[in-house]
Parts: structure tokens; sequence; C-alpha cells
């Protein structure tokens, strides 16, 4: 019977369409695609590594607990880009405050095996696409338990590396904001920005074990300091500084070659899960505090602490406790002999800036005395002594960064005879 019935005119188009979506999956399927899953860890492309061993392997584990940027995982494109040049091995992961990471890809081959240009390219744009689609799906997984434990992720991911392997890689995405283990931030309160307490963490982390041993290995820190919308931030560039270095010294104490991605999360990326367990809060200190070996403490604000407006030198209620909380500090020095400096930015004539930065300095003093500090010396140094330069960018125009490090007001309180 002919179901398409005797003199059909479209039965010849439609066998036509047929072929080509025939050639179509053909080509596909023959490049080591098939129909596009967009779970994580669903790729089409994925089988297990050949028996020779691969020439690179790539771990990637993202951080999923609640205090990380939307979009985390979409910072990694490069890297991603580049385990797919290299033909790598890749694993990906993810984790919160668990000892374990959860593995959504395990020690899958990448490169493809097709002799054709076009259908190589093909292949590497597949699996570029589908390597993002997992890292979204992993960094859009709720946390199953509350915390962030970076370096037990690292150590997860060290243990999954083929040590046979010549090129092995380990790139861990996170804010750093770590919660538990030796690296609890949470613990240090006013001391984030200490640089005083930078080798002290780094031995305490050495001693306890946690450290894993990468000798061999490059690690690529992806993240860090980038926070999610309402959590808490690096009130000053120093302490952002304080927390690359941090990483940075915690990266170099495994024996591994460490660097860090300037990469952020582009615009548009999708909202973090609402849901999971909850991310215990690191804050940041309002204040910057350091413990001279003479017992002085050396207080920084900045000056968006101090809530200056633009070329003035008056206070604003928002001020307030951030002044109280310096002079609890000063209370802890006994019989403290209190120098409060203030520093501008290069803007503006230099006499001008040393009026500027005696005036708030002397508002300053002002508002310690009025919580009970007494013996307070203020002086201005206007844009001298800068701690961020060059303040101009090779074209003459500010660097808005290096301007609001500069300008402060530094308190300094020195144990009294």
């Amino acid at each position: 019977m002919d179901l398409l019935g005797k003199g059909s005119g479209w039965r010849g188009p439609l066998i036509a369409a047929l072929a080509v979506v025939a050639v179509f999956l053909a080509v596909r399927w023959a490049s080591g695609g098939g129909p596009a899953q967009g779970s994580p860890g669903a790729c089409s492309w994925s089988r297990p590594p050949a028996s020779a061993v691969p020439d690179a392997e790539v771990v990637t584990v993202v951080d999923r607990s609640r205090s990380t940027p939307p979009g985390l995982g979409r910072a990694l494109a490069g890297e991603l880009e580049k385990a797919v040049g290299e033909g790598a091995v890749v694993s990906l992961g993810g984790f919160d405050g668990g000892v374990r990471t959860s593995w959504v890809l395990s020690r899958v081959q990448t490169a493809g095996d097709d002799v054709n240009d076009m259908r190589r390219e093909l292949h590497r744009k597949r699996v570029i696409e589908c390597l993002r689609q997992s890292v979204d799906g992993v960094a859009a997984t709720p946390p199953a338990i509350q915390g962030s434990n970076p370096l037990a992720a690292l150590s997860q991911a060290g243990k999954r590396l083929d040590p046979s392997v010549p090129h092995r890689t380990i790139v861990l995405a996170t804010d750093g904001l770590a919660n538990l283990g030796c690296a609890d931030l949470r613990r240090l309160r006013d001391a984030i920005g200490d640089r005083g307490q930078l080798d002290p963490i780094v031995e305490g982390c050495r001693r306890s074990g946690e450290l894993p041993r990468l000798a061999g290995v490059e690690v690529e820190l992806v993240g860090i300091g980038l926070q999610g919308p309402g959590q808490p931030e690096p009130g000053s560039t120093a302490q952002l500084a304080w927390l690359e270095e941090l990483w940075q010294r915690l990266c170099d104490a495994t024996g591994a070659t460490c660097s860090r991605s300037n990469e952020t999360p582009p615009a548009g990326s999708p909202p973090r899960p609402a849901r999971g367990a909850r991310d215990p809060v690191v804050s940041f200190p309002q204040l910057e505090v350091a413990t001279g070996p003479d017992g002085a403490k050396t207080i920084t604000l900045a000056g968006s602490m101090l809530f200056f407006a633009t070329d003035s030198a008056e206070l604003s209620a928002g001020a307030a406790a951030v002044i109280r909380r310096a002079a609890e500090v000063i209370r802890d020095v006994p019989a403290a002999l209190v120098t409060v400096a203030g520093y501008t930015d290069a803007r503006g004539t230099e006499a001008h800036n040393q009026d500027l930065s005696k005036r708030r300095a002397a508002r300053v003093g002002a508002a310690l005395l009025a919580e009970g500090v007494h013996g307070v010396t203020a002086v201005g140094y206007g844009e001298a002594r800068p701690r961020c330069v060059p303040q101009y960018h090779p074209d003459h125009s500010p660097d808005l960064g290096a301007m609001a490090c500069n300008r402060r007001v530094v308190i300094t309180a020195r144990p009294g005879r």
C-alpha cells in the first residue's frame, strides 16, 4: 500500500530531507558526538583514556559554597580551552564543606581521533561547550554540607592525578574564604590583613597534615577574593592582596608550581541557587591591625571605611563603629602613646593635600578622644609616602585603585613606659 498516495508531490522532498538528517547524524557520531546532553558528566564524547599514558591531565575543582559568585565556573573558560587544546585527560568535581569532592567527570579523554580538519574542529568545539555546561552544572549544584574547605579539595584533586602523566595541572576555583580546617579565616577576626599571620597559618597547616604534596604539579588559582552578592568583601585593596598572598603561600607550601588567574565571571552569569547548606560567614575586618615585635598596634583605616566625602574631613555617622573598634584595639596596649597620621592620593596640589590629610587625622583623633582614648597626636603627610604606586597610567589617566589604596588614616599605638 502506498501510504503517501500515488502521485504525491511531497514524497521526494521528504526523502531528501531524511537523507540530509542521516548525513548530519553520521558526521556527528563519527566524530565522537551524539545527542547533546545538558546534565553534568553526560557529555556524549566522554570515554576512558586510552591505554597509552596521555601527555597531559587536568583536574578542576569548583567551590559550590554559597559565598562564591555566580558564574565562577564560567571564569574557567580559558583553562578549559587550554586543556582541550592539549588533548588532556580531564576530571571535574565540586566541593563544599565536606572532606570529599563530588566528581561529575572522572579522567575522561578530550582528544579526538579524527584526521579531517573540519571534523576535528567540530569535535573541539563540542568538547569545550560540553565542559562549560558541566562546569555550570557543578557550580549550580546546591552545597550539601555547610562551609568551604578548599585545601581538602586541593588534596582530593591531587589524589586524582596519575603520577605517570608528564604534565599534570589542578585548577582550583574558589573565593578563598575557607571556614573549615587549618585555614579557617573566621578565627582571625581583625587579623585578616595582618601579614604577620601568614607564616603561622601556613605552618599550622603543615603541622596538621592538611597540605597535600604536589611536587611536579601546576596549580592555577581562580576566583580568589571574588564574593557573591550580599557576601562580605575585602574592605581595602590591602585585605584583598593579603587573601591572595595567603593562598599563594599555601599553594607554594605544597611543592606545586602555583599561579593565580585574574579571570572574573562574565556579566549575565546565572544566579547561584538560594537553597543548600548555609555558608558560615567570613567577615573582613573594618580595620587592618598589625602587631609589632614591641607590642605596638598599627591600625590602618581606608578612606572608604571612614566615609570621608571628596575633599572633606568630616566623618559621617557610619564611621562611628569603625572608630569604636579602633579604640578597643588601642585600649589593649598598656599606657598607649597614640599617633594618628593622615594620607591622601596624588590629586590636587601638594599644599592642599598636606592640609587635608592633617585635618582628617585631627578629626579621627577627636573621635578617638570621644571614645576615651587620650594623648593623641595628629599629623598629616599629604600625598607623601604612598603605599600603592604608580597612581597614574602611562596615558596619564588616574589609577583609581592605587589612589583609593593611598587615601587612608593610620593609627599607631605604642606601649608607654
